[in-house]
């Protein structure tokens, strides 16, 4: 009967209510601060994906199941990637009509689940007491010290690793905070002494969803089962990889066909070499998460000193946190991207061993309290700067916030008279932009992406300097290109270049030529 019980208490509904309130309102000041000539494109943090994001739910909004790389004009076939986005794509479209509202819908939607997921988890590890208040606090608001550490000038981890930090992933997109709340699942599979049928079921459709939302994730999932693997293997003394099994079978064929894709296809090639996220310098690291990752170091120094033992949770969780740290700093090029939770597992870990240690007796309550409150002020001061660094940004109509009503016009024309499929040729802030909102293509956007991308943008910026060295036929021709963007400053340097062309759209700021039919 605990499964919804929490709604139950005025502490959880007070939570919850702030939690959604904080993920949303500043949003909307974003949407209200929008005017006649500047649009908020609906993205507060790391637009740029965010606006990837978007173009992926418009191919499914469209009527695509499979994905066409928007930002690349070389031609390939459509896969089966990103299916997450393309689906709630379709869903926008069909309730809302638009993908912002979709898309936000969604990320808190998942916000929601991942709470849900939050309270099951501690109502099961930590019942009702004061230490789940904190924990509960520290895991939806709390942050790290990199606060503290922007004194550097280097930049955070905790200020821009989104998918390791619970608070970030629910405000940032709807997939980062999912594969979250899937974890949490996967967390309280594995610390279960027993399952049944049902729950092996409900284990292999969550590595069926993790495998087509977060690939990393999934990694993440499955060393969190290795650690209750290890665990019964150490107690019972029997060989269970059943389960670990279920999880492996049934998220498998997804990632296998993931990886062959990426190396099969010319475009999938180029984005997926360029798509590196190294990890961030380990003193960063410690910073971004801190005060648990020391303050664990600290207390598993109790427990060999008063020889504790530890639980099953915090082994499967010591287990976790130990193997991410040593794949993020292997030679890789998808470091970061073990991060997934990381956070989360360190905060939950120092409340079990916390909590175990007042257990013992030694630490009273007082003395537990006042650390709380004084680990909680700690935890809050990164998200608060970036909060404050978001509105005052979208207060400002910052450049990377804002869009041009103008493009929206040139977007609007495209999506009701333009060629399916079409390629539009245009600078890099415009064609970042336009396959958010329009169903073509460009031929430079997004950084990682567009495939070679630095030399499509030397390209393309030749071109739009007039110092290409071939006509402008040729260069549609090797490129693919239907449509030519072109702002209106620019106007004057190349007009003698469309001397045989008509603009089909033409407003303020912009020119739009057809350049193939």
């Amino acid at each position: 009967m605990y499964t919804f019980s929490y709604m139950k208490s005025r502490r959880n509904i007070l939570i919850f209510t702030i939690w959604i309130l904080v993920l949303i309102l500043p949003y909307v000041f974003g949407f209200l601060s929008s005017d006649h000539q500047n649009i908020f494109l609906g993205f507060l943090i790391n637009p740029i994906d965010g606006l990837s994001y978007l173009a992926k739910m418009n191919q499914g909004a469209h009527g695509n199941w499979l994905f066409h790389l928007p930002y690349s004009s070389l031609p390939h076939p459509k896969v089966f990637l990103f299916s997450f986005y393309i689906l709630i794509g379709k869903i926008s479209e069909l309730f809302f009509g638009d993908l912002q509202i979709g898309f936000h819908f969604f990320r808190i939607l998942c916000a929601i689940i991942f709470f849900h997921q939050i309270n099951l988890f501690v109502g099961e590890n930590f019942g009702k007491s004061v230490i789940s208040f904190y924990l509960k606090l520290g895991i939806l608001f709390g942050g790290g010290l990199g606060w503290l550490y922007l004194l550097t000038g280097d930049i955070p981890a905790d200020f821009w690793v989104a998918e390791a930090f619970p608070f970030l992933s629910a405000f940032v997109n709807p997939h980062f905070i999912f594969s979250l709340a899937l974890l949490v699942y996967i967390l309280r599979f594995a610390n279960k002494e027993k399952v049944t049928v049902l729950d092996k079921i409900k284990l292999g459709c969550v590595a069926f969803i993790l495998a087509n939302i977060s690939p990393f994730a999934v990694v993440i999932g499955g060393l969190i089962l290795f650690g209750g693997f290890l665990w019964d293997l150490q107690k019972t003394k029997h060989i269970r990889l059943f389960n670990l099994m279920i999880y492996s079978v049934t998220a498998a064929p997804i990632l296998i066909y993931q990886i062959q894709i990426v190396r099969k296809i010319e475009p999938l090639i180029s984005w997926n070499a360029q798509n590196i996220t190294p990890a961030p310098k380990f003193v960063n690291f410690i910073f971004s998460f801190s005060p648990f990752l020391v303050a664990n170091l600290f207390l598993l120094g109790l427990f060999i000193i008063h020889k504790l033992k530890l639980n099953k949770l915090q082994f499967v969780l010591l287990c976790w946190l130990i193997l991410a740290m040593i794949f993020v700093y292997l030679p890789l090029d998808l470091q970061r991207r073990f991060l997934v939770g990381f956070f989360f597992g360190t905060i939950v870990l120092f409340f079990s061993l916390l909590t175990t240690l007042y257990d013992e007796e030694l630490i009273s309550m007082p003395k537990m309290k006042r650390l709380l409150l004084i680990i909680t002020i700690l935890i809050i001061p990164s998200n608060l700067i970036l909060l404050t660094g978001a509105v005052s940004a979208t207060a400002q109509q910052n450049e990377n916030l804002f869009v041009q009503s103008s493009l929206i016009q040139v977007s609007d024309w495209l999506n009701e008279f333009g060629l399916p499929d079409g390629v539009v040729l245009t600078e890099e802030q415009e064609g970042l932009i336009l396959p958010a909102f329009t169903y073509q293509r460009v031929m430079l956007g997004h950084p990682f992406e567009t495939p070679e991308f630095e030399i499509t943008l030397a390209q393309v910026n030749a071109f739009f300097a007039d110092s290409f060295t071939v006509t402008p036929e040729y260069f549609y021709e090797q490129f693919n290109i239907d449509y030519v963007l072109i702002n209106k400053i620019k106007w004057e340097k190349l007009k003698s270049k469309f001397f045989s062309h008509v603009p089909v759209f033409e407003n303020d700021d912009y020119l739009l030529f057809q350049v193939h039919q």
